[in-house]
């Protein structure tokens, strides 16, 4: 006689929000259960996860009360988040490492009726995916992300939001939303930056010496020094530009450190 599988213990359509999504992985991660997939899909990148979010700790016991059954969820929502990690957060390069874009037209359906049933946890796992959705097809699903997580009230869902933007190649939209939450003293918002792809002055002619204005480059400048001036120029702020590697952030930022200097001194890293 075959064993009935007992009831599923939790049903995704309960997820609507950023409260009842933390109750959800409060609740794996009390059943000792790390690795079901969607935690590790809703808790990246992790520099941008606010505190009570992280990935479950490992669990080494095998005792069996200490081990959630592979029925925790219904075969349907199972199944939903399998194919969900399918289409949006695996198999980014095609050959010659050009990036997958989205033309199944089954994939495109699955997505779209996604948003209609399970809104919030489609567009977190849209925007905590790791590639870049580029193509037309994900720009029209991109509008659903872009409003959920927009009438979100929780920082980490703009904070996400502006992460996908940039890596998107929506960079002023993600220097909008990151503004916004620097100006309310989101200080994991710093952590967005290094996602943006900045430019900076280039030289248009050596005999002038005459250097280009970068469009986006130079939006960062008053946006942290106006961070600074509002959380009253904080310790902590040293910290994130001590970890910055070489480039166009970490341009930006010695020049602000320097014009602040007489606020903030910051130890100079060793060169």
């Amino acid at each position: 006689m075959p064993v009935q599988q007992p009831m599923a213990f939790y049903d995704l359509s309960e997820i609507k929000d950023r409260e009842t999504l933390g109750e959800f992985v409060s609740l794996v991660c009390a059943a000792g259960w790390p690795d079901i997939s969607l935690v590790h899909m809703l808790t990246q990148p992790q520099s941008l996860i606010s505190k009570g979010m992280e990935p479950c700790p490992v669990q080494h016991s095998t005792e069996a009360g200490n081990s959630m059954p592979y029925y925790y969820l219904s075969a349907q929502d199972t199944a939903w988040i399998f194919e969900t990690h399918r289409i949006v957060q695996k198999g980014y390069f095609e050959h010659m490492g050009l990036w997958k874009r989205l033309n199944d037209p089954r994939d495109i359906s699955f997505l779209h009726s996604a948003f209609a049933t399970r809104p919030y946890l489609t567009a977190r796992i849209m925007a905590a995916a790791q590639g870049p959705h580029i193509d037309n097809a994900w720009r029209l699903l991109a509008t659903h992300m872009d409003r959920i997580l927009l009438a979100s009230a929780h920082d980490e869902d703009r904070r996400l939001l502006a992460y996908a933007m940039a890596r998107d190649g929506r960079e002023h939209r993600a220097l909008d939303i990151i503004a916004g939450q620097l100006q309310k003293g989101d200080a994991l918002a710093l952590q967005v930056l290094s996602y943006v792809a900045l430019d900076m002055p280039e030289p248009i002619d050596d005999e002038m010496a005459e250097r280009s204005e970068p469009e986006l480059g130079y939006r960062v400048l008053p946006m942290l020094e106006s961070y600074l001036i509002q959380q009253n120029y904080p310790r902590s702020f040293c910290g994130w530009a001590k970890q910055l590697q070489q480039g166009p952030l970490k341009y930006y930022t010695d020049m602000l450190l320097t014009n602040v200097k007489e606020s903030l001194a910051c130890e100079q890293p060793d060169t």
